[in-house]
């Protein structure tokens, strides 16, 4: 599951991003923790003994199959239902069943026999978060139990002003025709709600077949796990929809969700897929989940391991509390992944998402954690999984790319969190979705996977999920699996990487002493030294040599022969993605590297030489110059970035003509983040005046992004007359994709003009509740304190108390309207909404 704050974080796509993950390859990268609920404690080592322990329950049943027939209640937003339940003993006899059943209103609880076709009432405990039903008579390990349990799930109050309560398994959302938005309702299940939805044994290391009657009404569109046999019409224009699942899978991943939602068909290897998406995308679908199919017949390929499932669907889902959830057969998504075909180029990070998900599919629905504290042979995989398609499809520098925000994203949470990867001690289950998880997960994958090679990676992956389908596994089940393929040792590997805390701290020099490189390495880190095989490369005359070592002590050396002495020495990344490097050489050197280097790693280590350097000087801009024209675009983007406002300081420094030289080759790049930056880098330089002409022609890019950096760039140095450069700002007005609006509104604020507060009143009204168009709320709450007057400030002010009174806020919303709040005036109105957001 990709989580909330992980969408938060994505939308943080300015280029100074882009420059901190290249800072991130070699250091602790300034880069926001992804998971901010994560950070801000400090924890040391494998476990923290004052938190609880958390292992995977004892198992007294086992579930075996669920049938829910299921009602919804719109009004009080509950959930009405039936749950027929099959299981039976572990092992040892039982004269009790225990649930999870959560803040539900029980009305009745039966014991089925199945030779007698009757019901027998039960005697049961209810304590609200568990239910222990009494059995008529101990039941052998043999024996079936069946209980029927008619329940009410817990309702909401509409006018509470928080919007989602963590600890629910359904969320409802209103229809609002005016503001487009369709009326729907969800289910969310990792890491235990479902028990908020049906009774169960809400653990991953339960696995069972499913069967849902969902009755609604008849406009409304259902979505649940495998495949919809047939739909009733009922007498009173309801419709009552039944959906079965007939391979086995943990509780968690059942879902339910119901809408106004457009379907539309796809297939793959005779394999049905559904996009299910908002009615206004329908004709988008295809370009959204483009690479769905694809993806599907690579995946199964590459593991040598069909999709066993029966189908394939995704849904968009409005004010999703997650990023995405891989339920099995209906994977949820936020609607931060759709959007119209312009809006799409500029959301390269959906394919990642979609890839994560559709790769759980194995990693995590074929075989599942058998605890949550094992919760990286799912994520770390599903992370890998993506970065897997994006070598595939695209190239191994878009997937060393994701690495590398990986490295930042790790590095950052291990500045108030040092855990290991696989762990026990915890407060709650959503603590382990972290950044160890995922992040320094899928970096240990990765080094696993240049210590043994890819075919024997990708074979061990294949025999892991043939011996282990359809059940809950361990790491070290993992490992041995790994070490049956390889023959490899790796209990090393696995215990200092997934089973203890930290990280390698590498002080790296080298000289050259009577015919030789000596290479030293210290360990810095406390604890015990790492074992660390890497390849160390040593360029002399131009051409590479590589090394194998391996560290292992607190202090090494090794001792290199080489004719003469080295231009270069380089330790390759790819075994050290996990690690802290540094590495001093010289300007020369890490010109060389770039130059000659293939590898993303040693080409970004040389890039982050020069873009750490204390005083840009004439050989920083001359670098930079070069790599401007880069085949890779976020070099390329960094490039231009170190241009930005750039002046010529004497005859050593590259001329401003030269600059824009090479950024006006790069105009037509087919990546729109790079026509982005070479536009907003281009408009910054002394001479921006000279190119109205340029802003104009790319008004028109297909890239939303791209057109919005050109409006900014045309409207702040245009020399056009007044009434033609205004017809075109006005023309733009009327627009309503967020960039352009962003960029105008940004304009009419940073040039003082106070007429204005209309137009971003009426655009901020009529679009804030769409996703990603909350920003507004500050774009109006600045406008209105800069330059607005105190009717103004007053109407900006009683719209936020609107939004604040009616409650229900999204997460995203809450933010926003803490942010716009802060942006007004300070007073006692203000401070009291302040409080009352931050409080929600």
């Amino acid at each position: 599951m990709m989580h909330l704050i992980d969408m938060l974080n994505k939308r943080l796509q300015s280029w100074t991003r882009c420059l901190l993950l290249i800072v991130a390859i070699t250091s602790i990268a300034p880069h926001s923790a992804l998971l901010a609920n994560n950070t801000g404690v400090k924890h040391s080592g494998a476990s923290d003994p004052t938190l609880d322990v958390h292992i995977a329950p004892t198992q007294l049943c086992d579930l075996l199959h669920t049938k829910l027939e299921v009602t919804l209640d719109w009004e009080q937003q509950q959930l009405h239902s039936v749950a027929t339940i099959q299981l039976k003993p572990h092992f040892y006899p039982q004269q009790q069943v225990i649930l999870d059943a959560h803040h539900f209103t029980i009305h009745q609880i039966s014991l089925l026999s199945d030779e007698e076709q009757t019901e027998k009432a039960v005697q049961y405990a209810y304590d609200q978060q568990q239910l222990t039903i009494q059995l008529d008579r101990t039941y052998a390990r043999e024996e079936v139990i069946t209980l029927r349990i008619a329940y009410t799930t817990k309702g909401i109050d509409p006018k509470q002003k928080k919007h989602h309560d963590a600890e629910r398994g359904i969320y409802f959302i209103a229809g609002d025709n005016e503001q487009h938005i369709p009326q729907q309702a969800w289910t969310q299940g990792e890491p235990h709600t479902s028990s908020y939805w049906f009774p169960t044994i809400d653990s991953p290391t339960q696995r069972l077949t499913q069967e849902i009657y969902v009755t609604v009404a008849n406009h409304l569109k259902t979505l649940s796990n495998g495949t919809l046999m047939y739909a009733v019409l009922n007498e009173d224009d309801t419709r009552t929809d039944y959906w079965r699942l007939e391979l086995p899978h943990a509780p968690y991943l059942f879902m339910l969700a119901v809408g106004d939602f457009a379907e539309v068909e796809d297939e793959c290897n005779e394999v049905p897929i559904s996009y299910y998406v908002p009615p206004k995308y329908e004709a988008y679908a295809k370009s959204i989940f483009k690479y769905t199919p694809a993806m599907l017949d690579f995946f199964s390929e590459k593991l040598d391991y069909a999709f066993p499932w029966p189908r394939y669907s995704q849904i968009i889902v409005r004010d999703y509390i997650a990023g995405a959830m891989e339920n099995t057969t209906a994977v949820v998504f936020s609607e931060a992944v759709q959007g119209d075909d312009n809006t799409l180029l500029d959301k390269p990070d959906r394919e990642h998402i979609i890839a994560h998900e559709l790769f759980h599919h194995w990693f995590g629905n074929v075989i599942t954690c058998y605890d949550w504290g094992q919760l990286a042979i799912q994520e770390a995989f599903a992370e890998w999984g993506a970065h897997l398609w994006y070598t595939h499809n695209y190239s191994p520098y878009d997937r060393d790319y994701l690495i590398s925000k990986s490295i930042a994203e790790y590095l950052e949470e291990y500045k108030n969190k040092q855990v290991s990867v696989i762990r026990y001690h915890y407060q709650h289950p959503l603590d382990m979705f972290d950044r160890h998880t995922y992040s320094k997960g899928n970096l240990i994958l990765h080094m696993l996977e240049a210590y043994i090679g890819h075919e024997a990676f990708v074979e061990s992956l294949s025999q892991y999920l043939k011996k282990y389908a359809f059940s809950a596994t361990d790491i070290h089940q993992l490992r041995r699996v790994f070490e049956e393929v390889s023959g490899q040792a790796l209990n090393w590997f696995f215990d200092q990487w997934f089973l203890q805390p930290g990280h390698p701290i590498l002080q790296v020099n080298h000289t050259y002493e009577k015919g030789k490189v000596v290479l030293k390495i210290s360990q810095k880190q406390a604890g015990t030294p790492y074992q660390l095989p890497v390849a160390v490369d040593i360029w002399v005359k131009g051409k590479k040599k590589r090394h194998m070592i391996t560290i292992q002590k607190a202090y090494q050396e090794f001792r290199f022969p080489t004719a003469e002495e080295p231009e270069v020495v380089y330790l390759d990344r790819n075994y050290l993605l996990a690690a802290e490097i540094t590495h001093l050489q010289s300007n020369q050197a890490y010109r060389l590297l770039y130059d000659r280097a293939m590898d993303y790693w040693a080409k970004a280590a040389a890039i982050h030489h020069f873009n750490t350097r204390k005083h840009k000087n004439s050989v920083y801009y001359h670098f930079f110059k070069k790599v401007i024209k880069d085949p890779f675009w976020e070099f390329q983007v960094v490039a231009m970035q170190a241009f930005a406002g750039y002046k010529q300081v004497d005859k050593n420094y590259p001329s401003v003509a030269a600059i824009e030289k090479q950024i006006i080759t790069v105009l037509d790049a087919p990546d729109p983040r790079v026509r982005a930056q070479a536009l907003e880098t281009l408009s910054s330089l002394p001479t921006a005046k000279k190119y109205i002409a340029t802003y104009k022609a790319a008004l028109v890019d297909p890239s939303y992004n791209v057109a919005s950096k050109a409006l900014y760039a045309y409207a702040c140095h245009s020399t056009e007359a007044e009434d033609i450069k205004n017809k075109i700002l006005t023309q733009f007005e009327l627009c309503n994709n967020m960039p352009c609006i962003e960029a105008l509104a940004s304009y009419y604020i940073h040039t003082q003009q106070g007429d204005k507060y209309d137009w971003i009143y009426e655009k901020t009204t009529t679009l804030y509740k769409q996703w990603g168009y909350e920003n507004l709320l500050a774009s109006l709450a600045e406008y209105a304190t800069s330059y607005g007057t105190a009717a103004q400030q007053s109407a900006t002010l009683r719209f936020l108390q609107q939004i604040i009174d009616e409650g229900n806020m999204s997460f995203n919303m809450q933010q926003a309207v803490y942010h716009a709040l802060q942006a007004l005036p300070d007073s006692k109105e203000v401070k009291k909404l302040l409080n009352l957001v931050r409080d929600v």
